[in-house]
């Protein structure tokens, strides 16, 4: 979810029901944006960015077992457009089932969730076609009435179905605020380190010569292979270190179905002394029915 994560998670467990029937929501999003590195590069030289736009949707079931654990089951699909580099557009199908408990009524008593999910995607790059898996554990609690925090640990696994540049192993570690400055404004921010493996995309040169991406890159990646999507004598190379992502963001309510959210992201990967900075920001309309 883009915006108010932490709080309906919080939420879903605080009104007094007991009633058997399961529940449907349904989200979509459309969005437009702009990413200025988008092929994770070091080198200014190599950085490439481009516009964005993204549409998509979902459908959760709930059930809950009393009054203070759920069962979530969520499906959806998504379409992500680059303009600029048309190879990088792609289509996702993705589902997950949480299991939320708050062992108890208090106030500040926290929400605990189990998240299974999966994903598959494919788009005109084939190295970047795939699936995806990830398992988590998660805990959101009230700070104050308008406050909320989330706290969160994910496993990643990410295969390709073609190659090896972009199998791709991490494990997460994230946490957000959420706050309700005003009843039309939702302030959020978040931090999540990534510890595994990603992948950077550099220029070739024609030959590996000192004081280029590819000559301390060869020996530092796992895998290594033609990008097409960037040029004729571009490469992917699979690497391992750490990434901080930086998230805030504004969400403004337009009516009781519809929001507006403002979204700025800052990635900083990091292997061995060397560095790959990329910023994102997108708008976007959200509608929950």
């Amino acid at each position: 979810m883009r915006f108010g994560a932490a709080w309906v998670a919080a939420l879903a467990l605080t009104a007094p029901l007991c009633a058997a029937a399961g529940t449907w929501t349904h989200r979509g999003e459309l969005s437009v944006g702009y990413d200025d590195n988008i092929g994770n590069s070091g080198s200014p030289p190599d950085r490439r960015g481009s516009k964005l736009a993204s549409v998509g949707t979902t459908a959760t079931f709930e059930q809950r077992y009393g009054r203070y654990t759920a069962v979530q089951t969520r499906v959806g699909v998504g379409l992500s457009e680059v303009f600029d580099l048309a190879e990088l557009t792609s289509a996702r199908l993705s589902g997950h089932v949480r299991l939320l408990h708050k062992p108890g009524r208090g106030f500040r008593t926290p929400v605990f969730g189990a998240t299974l999910a999966a994903g598959a995607r494919e788009s005109g790059s084939d190295i970047r076609d795939g699936f995806d898996y990830r398992a988590g554990l998660s805990a959101s609690a009230p700070l104050t009435t308008v406050v909320q925090a989330r706290a969160e640990v994910w496993r990643s696994r990410r295969v390709a179905t073609r190659g090896r540049v972009f199998d791709l192993d991490s494990t997460s570690y994230a946490v957000s605020f959420d706050w309700i400055a005003t009843p039309s404004l939702l302030v959020y921010a978040g931090l999540r380190l990534d510890d595994g493996e990603f992948t950077v995309t550099a220029e070739g040169e024609g030959v590996i010569v000192p004081k280029t991406e590819h000559l301390y890159l060869q020996p530092r990646a796992r895998a290594i292979e033609a990008d097409p999507v960037f040029g004729d004598d571009w490469w992917a190379f699979g690497v391992e270190g750490q990434t901080l992502v930086a998230t805030a963001g504004v969400n403004v309510p337009l009516n009781s179905m519809m929001a507006l959210d403002l979204q700025l992201q800052r990635g900083e990967a990091h292997m061995d002394r060397f560095s790959y900075i990329r910023n994102i920001a997108s708008l976007g309309v959200l509608v929950r029915w």
